[in-house]
């Protein structure tokens, strides 16, 4: 039979085998070109089967790339167009259901044509317009018939991944299977299943593209499972909802919908790309939302993928519902979907009438609590309990901050001195900060980390006693240090310089008149706000120091116990309004971290003595002073460079405590 083509593409092909036919050696054109252009179908890219060599053909032609130069293909560029050509080759046995064990070159048209898949696969047809068809491969094509070449178990055997391509074929050409290569296909799974992920992956999108429902009870269950690996798919009923959308991501997430939750990892397992996948797990998402029915307004989360993928996503998402549900009413839908995004104030955070930088600069914010804020603002506007104004979004904001609970993102925002990357972990309960802290720093090699709460169920304080916070409105700290051990005195003055870090935090938050009761608990008005216990414990030269601060932050007063009321008291009762936890957080870990970069220098207790004396309530007054078993009584007169309390005794003695508890003053 001869062949007769005119088209550039083909003319250029005929060029380049005449060219290689000058030079003694035979070419063809081969495979998919020949199949498709006897079906009339489109031409993509020709391939050249030749029994030159690959060194020759690099040799005859200007422009050419060795692009699989093992197997014997060499890509020529002649008039513009890419040809593979590929010498005349026979392959040794397969041992991975892939890829043959060496490939040899000394063969003829017959033998490399016996190495292909599929008779209509394994036709040629040289520049003369010669068509060679040993195994009946034009035949096939006129009643529509995938058959393998020679015995159909070897083909599939050879390379599992033919299982899945005789399976593509079929769908793209809609062709039916031959019986036999049928039969073996089914014994041939286990093979497809070794095939890469990536080979798989390509042939299962051109599969699942041009699938038709008449395609449906043809492929097994298991043939599926072998091919993608997805041992939650059920194909005899997924395939028919596939069919009800067009497109590969659409009907991935129609096949992946009942498994959402599983999705990411089955698309990793068949190595779709980062931008396939994300596309694919929007659409589940939004499936998901419009399954669970319409919010009152549209989500950020949603708007962000609208703006990546268009407005018609949304619809899109609603036929990845309705394929699985077609007795609803799918342009019902789409209205109901249109009109849902028509009232929307607002799409994305940009959007908004404020950005990122706008609240780094009015609250100095900073990293991941700056996306939190502008995500809550978005969903404030987007519901309409707040207008898209500047001010009011900045004093919404302002809100926020102040009244948002313990948050990691937040409160790192907030630090000004300790760097970003010093262990930070808020947690939403434990039973003891100062533990879990000692616990952590015995397991991490970090010299300072920190551990923080709201909720804190049994905290202590000096002499063990139970530390009261009404959960949600107090802040549990711990802070642990790991130190040189070398110097004991100056390790001994740490209690004062964590009463000094403490004072300056509160401070820096706007409370005011806040005073220390030697050694470090911490007054305002009169009443307590806030324990401070140290705790240190040395070995191997080295000192770990714990110090945990327990602040009643946003307490009423009807949440301290009556035994309590006349002597304690919390920021917000007696500063008159509500302290943010998060930014008071940040400042005591600042001022602990700055107070050992400082302790770390050389930094003494003499250098803030004077500061820490102003501050003091104990000096001047009658104290009580238990040591152990000890009490001693008399009035404070002072408090020396270490650190240590001097009490004159009712026998103008003057003592000196270096630790202890005042008890009463």
């Amino acid at each position: 039979m001869i062949v007769t083509w005119s088209e550039p593409q083909f003319v250029a092909a005929h060029a380049v085998m005449r060219r290689i036919g000058a030079h003694g050696y035979e070419a063809y054109i081969v495979g998919g070109a020949v199949r498709d252009k006897l079906l009339g179908r489109d031409v993509k890219d020709i391939d050249i089967a030749t029994s030159a060599p690959p060194d020759r053909v690099e040799h005859l032609f200007e422009k050419t790339l060795p692009t699989g130069i093992a197997h014997g293909t060499v890509s020529v560029l002649f008039a513009s167009y890419w040809f593979e050509v590929t010498t005349f080759r026979a392959e040794g046995p397969y041992d991975d259901a892939r890829h043959p064990r060496f490939v040899r070159f000394d063969t003829t048209l017959a033998g490399d044509l016996a190495r292909r898949d599929f008779t209509v696969n394994a036709m040629a047809v040289d520049a003369n317009g010669n068509l060679y068809d040993p195994y009946g491969g034009l035949v096939d094509l006129r009643e529509q018939r995938l058959r393998a070449v020679g015995d159909p178990m070897l083909r599939f055997q050879e390379d599992g991944l033919r299982v899945a391509r005789a399976l593509r074929f079929a769908a793209t050409l809609g062709f039916t299977i031959d019986p036999a290569t049928q039969a073996a296909m089914l014994e041939s799974t286990t093979r497809l299943a070794k095939v890469a992920p990536e080979r798989r992956q390509d042939e299962w999108n051109k599969f699942l593209v041009a699938l038709t429902v008449a395609r449906c009870d043809e492929v097994a269950d298991e043939v599926i499972e072998a091919w993608t690996g997805w041992h939650d798919l059920r194909w005899s009923c997924a395939c028919a909802q596939t069919v009800n959308v067009n497109g590969l991501h659409d009907r991935l997430a129609v096949l992946l919908l009942p498994f959402a939750d599983r999705a990411g990892e089955a698309l990793r397992a068949l190595r779709y790309s980062r931008k396939d996948a994300d596309e694919v797990m929007a659409l589940l998402r939004l499936a998901g939302a419009w399954q669970a029915g319409l919010p009152p307004a549209l989500p950020l989360a949603v708007g962000k993928q609208l703006a990546a993928y268009g407005d018609g996503f949304l619809a899109r998402a609603v036929d990845v519902c309705w394929a699985h549900h077609p007795q609803r009413d799918r342009q019902a839908d789409w209205q109901l979907a249109h009109a849902w995004l028509e009232s929307a104030p607002l799409r994305t955070e940009r959007d908004l009438a404020i950005n990122g930088s706008d609240l780094v600069r009015a609250f100095s914010l900073q990293g991941p609590a700056v996306g939190a804020l502008l995500t809550y603002l978005f969903e404030q506007v987007a519901k309409r309990a707040l207008d898209n104004q500047r001010e009011e979004l900045l004093a919404c904001a302002r809100a926020w901050i102040e009244s948002a609970p313990l948050d990691a993102a937040l409160l790192r925002s907030f630090l000004a001195v300790a760097p970003q990357h010093v262990p930070i972990t808020v947690y939403p309960s434990v039973p003891s900060t100062n533990d879990l802290v000692r616990t952590r720093l015995a397991e991490e090699h970090a010299s300072f980390l920190a551990v923080l709460t709201d909720r804190q169920e049994s905290g202590r304080g000096r002499q063990g006693r139970l530390w009261v916070s009404p959960p949600g409105k107090g802040l549990a700290l711990s802070v642990a240090l790991r130190l040189d051990a070398s110097d004991s005195e100056r390790l001994a003055e740490w209690p004062l310089f964590a009463a000094l870090a403490v004072r300056t935090a509160l401070a820096e938050v706007g409370v005011a008149d806040v005073a220390i009761k030697w050694p470090n608990d911490i007054y305002l008005h009169g009443k307590k706000i806030c324990g401070i216990l140290t705790e240190l414990r040395t070995a191997s030269g080295e000192a770990r120091l714990v110090i945990g601060v327990g602040v009643n932050v946003n307490a009423d007063a009807e949440d301290f116990p009556d035994d309590i009321k006349a002597r304690a008291t919390s920021l917000k009762v007696a500063a008159g309004r509500s302290v943010s936890p998060n930014r008071l957080a940040a400042r005591l870990i600042d001022e602990l971290y700055g107070s050992m970069q400082r302790y770390l220098v050389g930094m003494r207790f003499r250098e803030r003595r004077e500061e820490y004396e102003t501050h003091c309530m104990t000096i001047g007054q009658s104290v009580r002073v238990r040591q152990g078993e000890a009490l001693v009584t008399g009035l404070a007169l002072g408090i020396d460079d270490e650190g240590t309390l001097w009490v004159q005794n009712e026998a103008s003695e003057t003592l000196s405590v270096r630790s202890g508890e005042i008890i009463e003053s």
